[in-house]
């Protein structure tokens, strides 16, 4: 869309097509976080242990427990992050239609403004016309 602006042109207006962009923008939600699921790994890494490990055997145990509990948490923050990362591009890609969508509505919009206004001062501009051609008559009177 914003490939077919001129922006060359000398009736483009930065200023006024920046103002009807973040005025679309400001209408359009964006997604704040991204929800990473790490699960309950040292909960189950603790429910096979009981009171005080003293033992070499119950300590190299642990210390397997808690580099396979390290493992699955890695892979899940992996997986949940694999799978927000796609969502949050799915709400990207909504937004940006719906941002397109709404920009080409707004411009639209004031384009429908502006050929009202343009219409009301050519009807003004006739009026006073009018009144000049009514006014000329009495301004060229010989003294």
């Amino acid at each position: 869309m914003l490939a077919e602006l001129d922006t060359s042109s000398e009736g483009f207006d930065p200023g006024a097509f920046r103002s009807t962009l973040e005025n679309t923008l400001n209408k359009q939600p964006l997604p704040s976080s991204l929800k990473l699921d790490l699960g309950d790994s040292a909960e189950q890494v603790s429910r096979q242990f009981r009171g005080e490990i003293t033992d070499n055997q119950e300590m190299a145990e642990l210390r397997l427990s808690l580099q396979k509990a390290l493992q699955e948490v890695l892979q899940r923050l992996l997986t949940s992050f694999e799978a927000g990362v796609i969502q949050l591009c799915k709400q990207l890609n909504a937004i940006r239609d719906a941002l397109a969508d709404e920009l080409a509505h707004d411009l639209r919009q004031e384009l429908d403004s502006l050929k009202v206004s343009f219409a009301n001062k050519e009807q003004e501009l006739n009026t006073y016309n009018v009144l000049l051609s009514r006014l000329e008559p009495l301004i060229n009177l010989p003294d």
